[in-house]
């Protein structure tokens, strides 16, 4: 495993801790992943620097698995595409080999933390939910940041990897900064009323306490119990999802001319 992937996701939470852990007296692992899923604060209005500083996280993740697949596109020959006669298990390979590394990206970043707040005192003991809180965590945050890395790599390979950052890191701080103007207003009742709203904004399905859960031991942690979008709505919605990006990107390299573009780049 490359170093990078080891020393970013630690220097992370190293960070993290010094920043909202340190001063505090005790904290449970579920709440340690609330806020690190941008619940260390409830009035978002005004709280931008604060919440790009959560979303850095994701965006350290596309700086390293971003152009994965655009790497290993452009350093192959065209011999190697001649001899490639589907493509499209290439693609799957390598998709998967980018999911895990991700997953991993997570692991080491959220266990990072935890171990820092062991090593403090600050988490003294451990609840079967902190389990629950974990997996979903790394499951929403690793599906996430799985799509965007695809579409970057897409993105790159069809334009430019430079073009492919300002397009994705664009269209998420429109997401995030939409959600920020209006967290204020999310009450029971208005997300009751107004779901869509939450669903249809990818980064709200990243902000685990604004989720209800079907079990109790979960919801008494959550800010909106009685939202109506639970967290396996939320991983329902980005499986569905990954699912999708993988069938486009099948669609989308089985139609390129790989060749083609190789001549062209030499």
């Amino acid at each position: 495993m490359n170093k990078k992937n080891i020393i970013i996701p630690v220097s992370y939470s190293i960070f993290f801790f010094m920043i909202y852990i340190l001063t505090s007296k005790e904290i449970s692992v579920t709440e340690l992943i609330l806020r690190l899923s941008f619940g260390t604060f409830s009035n978002y209005k005004g709280r931008l620097g604060e919440a790009i500083f959560q979303y850095f996280l994701i965006v350290f993740a596309h700086i390293i698995f971003g152009s994965t697949l655009f790497k290993n596109f452009c350093n192959a020959t065209a011999y190697f595409y001649v001899r490639t006669v589907n493509l499209k298990r290439w693609f799957l390979g390598e998709a998967l080999t980018l999911l895990i590394d991700i997953i991993k990206f997570y692991f080491i970043n959220l266990f990072a933390l935890i171990g820092l707040c062991l090593f403090s005192g600050k988490i003294h003991k451990f609840e079967f939910s902190d389990i629950l809180f974990i997996l979903y965590f790394i499951a929403l945050y690793s599906m996430f940041t799985f799509i965007t890395c695809i579409i970057l790599n897409i993105i790159s390979i069809y334009a430019d990897s430079g073009i492919a950052f300002m397009v994705v890191e664009g269209l998420n701080t429109i997401f995030m900064g939409f959600y920020l103007i209006t967290g204020d207003i999310f009450t029971t009742e208005y997300l009751m009323d107004h779901s869509y709203i939450f669903k249809l904004n990818p980064i709200c399905h990243l902000i685990i306490h604004i989720h209800k859960s079907n079990l109790s031991i979960m919801n008494k942690y959550l800010t909106y119990p009685l939202s109506q979008t639970s967290l396996s709505t939320s991983f329902i919605f980005l499986l569905l999802c990954t699912i999708f990006i993988l069938i486009a990107g099948c669609f989308m390299i089985d139609k390129m001319d790989l060749i083609g573009d190789k001549m062209e780049g030499e």
